[in-house]
């Protein structure tokens, strides 16, 4: 009889949590948490084509001895950028002694789960709290620590640790992963369009040549907006083919002079063996430097190795320049 109502209730509790995730039948894949947690994970399309993945998280939060059960839904982007939690009706957050989680509580949850390097990101779990002896009432209680105060909840630092790191753990680079293997024209154009890092570098990341091709001038937007070592990155994954073509050379002359000097080079040293335009070798001729001899000898070699970019403006151009860098004259 036992065993029959057992069994009841967990007919009951599974059907009861089956729609929850009602499509794909199957997960895309799973993965393990810090605690050992296995979770699914399950891809859904979009009406626009775009992929969006989610996962009922059911995880322990534990405090010293203490221990309490949270469950989640999870959900995250295309390519791992995690978008918002929602909570099961019979299973609303809590904190220190079981309080509910209040409003302000929730906003704030989410704004942390949001961030990619909350205060505590590199701290061990067990130092969120400080002890403190009560001798009022002989027990012993904590703190959260001041450093991680302002952005975990008050009174659940643990559930905001454990909540962030899953996350923002290997979930995040098996959706990149996943999602790599199904790329659309869809989800390019949606990337593109929201411009951000993250975005960026994913799709220079996972290009295949004919992006390259098809996307010269949505690359070239993202090079010019983007700060840091972007440029650098994305002129040396540019295919040869690419640097070829003469327009999109001519494009890059124009940019040359606002690219930082790890660009640059990293430019100058694709460009061996390549014939340039006449508009990019006057680029780079503008360019040199009396502080830079080495570069200005790759420079020269480069311009000296393409016969046709050497017209008679360009070598007067490279004649006056050398001359006023004070530059010594290579054979």
């Amino acid at each position: 009889m036992l065993y029959f109502i057992t069994l009841c209730l967990f007919l009951q509790y599974t059907k009861a949590q089956s729609p929850l995730i009602d499509e794909p039948a199957s997960p895309a894949f799973d993965f393990i948490t810090h605690d050992s947690v296995i979770v699914n994970v399950y891809k859904t399309i979009d009406t626009l084509g775009l992929p969006h993945y989610k996962a009922l998280l059911t995880t322990p939060i534990c405090e010293d001895e203490q221990c309490y059960e949270v469950k989640l839904l999870l959900y995250w982007d295309a390519i791992g950028k995690f978008q918002k939690f929602d909570t099961l009706p019979s299973n609303p957050l809590t904190k220190f002694e079981h309080k509910p989680f209040t409003t302000s509580d929730y906003t704030k949850l989410h704004d942390l789960l949001k961030l990619n390097r909350p205060a505590f990101h590199e701290m061990e779990k067990k130092d969120l709290i400080t002890k403190v002896d009560d001798n009022s009432v002989d027990a012993t209680s904590g703190a959260t620590v001041l450093a991680v105060k302002d952005e975990t909840v008050s009174g659940a630092a643990y559930s905001c640790f454990v909540l962030w790191h899953v996350t923002h753990g290997n979930v995040r680079d098996q959706i990149k992963t996943h999602t790599s293997q199904h790329i659309t024209p869809s989800l390019i154009n949606y990337l593109l369009k929201n411009n951000s890092i993250e975005s960026n570098y994913y799709l220079l990341n996972n290009f295949k040549e004919a992006d390259f091709l098809n996307y010269q001038s949505a690359l070239l937007t993202m090079i010019d907006m983007q700060l840091g070592y972007f440029p650098k990155k994305a002129i040396e994954a540019l295919p040869k083919k690419l640097l070829l073509e003469f327009n999109f050379q001519d494009s890059l002359a124009a940019r040359f002079s606002s690219l930082d000097y790890y660009a640059q080079m990293s430019l100058i040293k694709r460009l061996k063996d390549i014939p340039v335009t006449v508009s990019l070798s006057k680029s780079l001729i503008n360019n040199m430097s009396a502080r830079t001899q080495g570069r200005n000898q790759l420079i020269i070699n480069i311009i000296c190795a393409t016969p046709h970019s050497i017209d008679d403006e360009t070598i007067l151009l490279l004649k006056n320049t050398l001359q006023e860098k004070e530059n010594k004259r290579a054979q």
